[in-house]
């Protein structure tokens, strides 16, 4: 049975990605302030539209421009695709 770190049974024990003795750097704060921040506005109004910047009758042409967004980003990463093959 292989080891799902990526070594099998017999390279021997499990070598972790990150040493014991490395000290990692906490972005738990990083992410909680600006979370915070844009809940406010949320909670204040106690609505989902508070950061709405499209205009009201724009979901028909933002449907159309989701869809051609993703038709290219599929072509491009069709083309890279080949490129990487060749």
């Amino acid at each position: 049975m292989s080891n799902p770190a990526g070594g099998g049974a017999e390279s021997g024990a499990h070598r972790p990605y990150v040493p014991a003795s490395q000290s990692l750097p906490e972005i738990t704060g990083k992410a909680i302030v600006p979370g915070i921040l844009l809940a406010i506005p949320f909670a204040v109004w106690q609505s989902t539209d508070v950061m709405t910047i499209a205009p009201d009758g724009f979901e028909t042409a933002a449907s159309w421009i989701g869809a051609a967004a993703a038709v290219g980003f599929i072509f491009w990463l069709y083309r890279a695709s080949l490129r990487a093959s060749e």
